[in-house]
């Protein structure tokens, strides 16, 4: 069992500020998900597996839901609650990551580029975590 996550999602806005579309998935299912700990922030850590229609897509995607001491900055995590419809895990103050797993969501994944030893590298970031009410990107 992962340790607990102690989050008070309450009064979070999960609408967070707009992105543009890049790549959208229909369903972007948790792999795995961990907690651990950066200079002193604790995080939420997700391999989420890429699928395109019925179709697997080659590689994963990891992302960081750090948890901040200001709730309104954890709009992002309680949006992805949400959208896995864990809406149970939204209201809870403290939550085992492990009932994220082979949760799925809708979302967008865009390109970012960042440097590391002096070169110029691209990752996937996860752009907008997409909720039931949010209109198809396909079709709009």
């Amino acid at each position: 069992m992962s340790p607990l996550l102690q989050t008070n999602l309450t009064d979070v806005d999960p609408s967070g500020p707009p992105q543009l579309a890049a790549q959208y998935y229909p369903a972007l299912t948790i792999r795995k998900a961990s907690v651990g700990r950066d200079d002193a922030k604790g995080y939420l850590w997700l391999d989420v597996s890429l699928v395109d229609g019925n179709e697997q897509v080659p590689g994963m995607h990891s992302e960081r839901f750090f948890i901040s001491a200001d709730p309104q900055e954890n709009w992002k995590l309680k949006r992805l609650l949400i959208a896995c419809g864990k809406d149970d895990l939204a209201q809870a103050d403290e939550w085992d990551p492990d009932d994220l797993t082979g949760a799925s969501f809708r979302g967008i994944i865009t390109m970012r580029s960042y440097t590391k030893d002096g070169e110029t590298k691209e990752a996937t970031k996860l752009a907008k975590i997409l909720l039931a009410e949010d209109p198809d990107p396909a079709t709009v």
